[in-house]
């Protein structure tokens, strides 16, 4: 039996947007979590070879809602640096779709949204111990 993929919601109010982590290593599993949530793209068999031998990506939908696959909590500096940088794919589609450029003029912008996403999907993946030991969190 497979195990259901993990789902980590992070709402961005301030530019009405939501992104969502799914992680889980079964390509059927991301089919299935992009129907349960009702997203208007998913999948196919074609994208689900994309998925095999990466440790994450990143979709831009309809309705302001980013999701970001992993196929892992991040544990490791890899998977801490794949994490990161499926965020800034995020970051960066979502402030140019409410028309904030993403050059040196809002580089402030792009980098507090950043430490936002990383620390705010990091707290919800490694709660009740599912990460990095608490002693590592400074």
């Amino acid at each position: 039996m497979a195990t259901k993929p993990k789902l980590f919601v992070v709402p961005i109010p301030v530019y009405e947007h939501k992104v969502i982590c799914i992680v889980t290593k079964n390509p059927q599993a991301v089919d299935e979590a992009f129907s349960r949530m009702k997203l208007n793209y998913c999948v196919g068999k074609n994208q689900r070879k994309i998925l095999e031998g990466r440790g994450g990506l990143c979709w831009y939908g309809c309705d302001n809602t980013i999701v970001i696959w992993m196929a892992a909590i991040p544990r490791t500096p890899y998977q801490i640096s794949v994490l990161i940088h499926e965020i800034t794919h995020a970051a960066i589609q979502m402030l140019s779709s409410v028309g904030v450029p993403v050059d040196a003029k809002t580089d402030e912008a792009v980098c507090y949204l950043l430490d936002y996403l990383t620390q705010t999907f990091l707290e919800k993946m490694w709660k009740n111990g599912r990460g990095r030991s608490k002693a590592s969190k400074q």
